[in-house]
């Protein structure tokens, strides 16, 4: 293997100090998607269950104040369709750092600063410390790393789980078997499947690469511990995953058209699986221009993208076998999430957060496979690295200069929720809305702490439910999808005073809905 110089190790720790700024600044710019509040109310340990057509005073407890222990996380994830390790994780970390933004998204660029040393000391066994630079520098520019960082989902703990695994299978092909990588090996893949479901598809394609290139012993004791992880993960799991299984309805697809129908074909979705590389590179980008025309850039990155990660290292593969274990697992994401959604009828493709299990192997095989033959100039040797490192500095300064994804503007709604309604306002939500109730409310838990009663119409309002709202104030919230417009049909007796409506602003996407301050106007 070769030695790692004091420079080499210099150079790694000013990467992470760019990775770590680049992913920092800025992490808590916008709020908590809806995704990131149902997380944080798994990491809560609760049973939430709103009913309907009932006074709550006072409200259910939502998040963290006398939440459960962490341990009840794993028997309260019945109604979710993950694995608990995250969430565990996050529960230890919330406990320390506390809950809010910058806190709750923190655990996600760690995950992310301990990939890129992962992937710095893999692609370094295999091609060497300069390699392992170029790989690393990769990855800390790659946008989806940059982008799924300032997340607080379970995505980055992949990155750690997969690279443990392919290290320790590293290791062994290269120093031989031992216990304590054998161990590394299974309990990187028990954490690999209580992390995501489908590191699933990277972990076969490790098993896959050892049963193609290792030999003798090697073979069987990688197959062995990959094997025993995952029946160790069975045996801890498996009841829960059968029970999310049955109450998620696995292989159904939201409104029940035919894949190729809804989603434009097969060729439609091949597309989508050859423009993965380039958005986990180089950020999303449209294929057609504002005229409507094909954009040439957009396709050029593509190409470019596809040939660096699918194409060229199937030519280096005989000189340098190792890197299949690379190859292997790019492929067997892309043909296992493009299985998941022929079964499902989804379009799981189009969201790069499902293929991100393979963003630090893109990274590996765009900057480490050195396909040249070894005789060729030392220049040319190393162009092709240099060119995608290139491309990626510039793509990352246009893409941060533009900021990640817009996200949901939940933290404005619930500041404005918060000041709208008095001290003692009862809170009245009403469908139909496209963001539920209990989102709305642990917006308004996370951002503002709440002490109100609620009451979540499941209809037209009863009289039953109308004589119980005499012993409140004169004064009540009203949150739906058009409040103003639909108060007096649905309170009788009450007309709005100040109303609210979400709109788009600033590029940034609404949650939809409005507030109506109603006021009583009949006993």
């Amino acid at each position: 293997m070769p030695t790692t110089k004091v420079r080499q190790l210099l150079l790694l720790l000013v990467i992470l100090a760019g990775a770590a700024f680049l992913r920092f600044h800025k992490i808590a710019r916008e709020s908590d998607t809806l995704d990131e509040l149902w997380t944080l109310s798994v990491a809560a340990g609760r049973d939430i269950d709103l009913p309907s057509d009932e006074i709550l005073q006072p409200p259910p407890k939502l998040l963290f104040e006398d939440a459960p222990p962490s341990w009840q996380i794993w028997t309260h994830m019945d109604h979710v369709a993950w694995p608990p390790l995250y969430f565990v994780l996050l529960r230890w970390w919330i406990d320390l750092f506390g809950s809010g933004d910058y806190a709750i998204r923190t655990l996600s660029l760690v995950f992310t600063l301990v990939g890129i040393v992962l992937l710095f000391d893999v692609v370094r066994r295999i091609s060497g410390p300069n390699a392992g630079l170029l790989a690393a520098a990769a990855l800390a520019l790659a946008w989806s790393s940059i982008d799924l960082s300032q997340d607080a989902r379970n995505y980055t703990i992949n990155f750690v789980c997969m690279l443990l695994a392919v290290q320790a299978v590293v290791r062994i092909e290269q120093g031989g078997i031992s216990r304590g990588k054998l161990v590394q090996l299974g309990l990187a893949t028990v954490a690999a499947l209580l992390s995501h479901y489908f590191c699933l598809f990277t972990l076969i394609a490790i098993g896959l690469y050892a049963l193609t290139v290792l030999r003798g012993r090697r073979r069987s004791s990688v197959v062995a511990a990959l094997l025993a992880g995952a029946a160790f993960s069975a045996w801890v799991w498996g009841k829960w995953f059968l029970v999310q299984f049955r109450q998620r309805d696995a292989f159904t697809a939201p409104g029940g058209q035919p894949w190729a129908v809804d989603h434009g074909g097969l060729a439609h979705h091949l597309w989508l699986a050859i423009r993965v590389p380039a958005i986990h590179l180089f950020g999303a980008s449209d294929l057609r221009t504002r005229a409507g025309t094909i954009d040439p850039m957009t396709i050029l990155t593509v190409a470019f993208a596809a040939l660096i990660i699918l194409a060229i290292p199937i030519f280096s593969i005989r000189r340098k076998p190792i890197l299949l274990i690379f190859w292997f697992q790019v492929v067997a994401i892309f043909a296992g999430v493009t299985a998941m959604d022929v079964a499902r009828q989804t379009s799981m493709m189009e969201w790069q957060r499902y293929t991100s299990m393979a963003a630090p192997a893109m990274c590996a095989l765009a900057v480490a496979s050195l396909p040249l033959p070894t005789r060729m100039p030392s220049f040319l040797k190393w162009s092709v690295p240099a060119a995608v490192l290139l491309s990626l500095t510039i793509s990352a300064a246009a893409q941060y200069q533009i900021g990640p994804r817009s996200k949901e503007d939940f933290r404005y709604f619930a500041g404005k929720l918060d000041r709208m309604a008095g001290n003692n306002d009862l809170l009245v939500f009403y469908p139909p809305a496209r963001i539920p109730p209990l989102y709305w409310l642990l917006a308004l838990d996370h951002y503002h702490p709440n002490s109100r009663p609620i009451l979540i119409l499941g209809g037209p309002i009863t009289p039953t439910i109308l004589a119980e709202l005499k012993p409140y104030t004169d004064h009540l919230c009203l949150i739906g999808q058009n409040a103003p417009a639909d108060g007096p049909s649905i309170l009788p007796g009450w007309k709005p005073t100040q109303t609210f409506i979400n709109v788009v602003s600033a590029g940034v996407p609404s949650i939809g809905g409005s507030i109506a301050k109603m006021q009583r106007t009949a006993n």
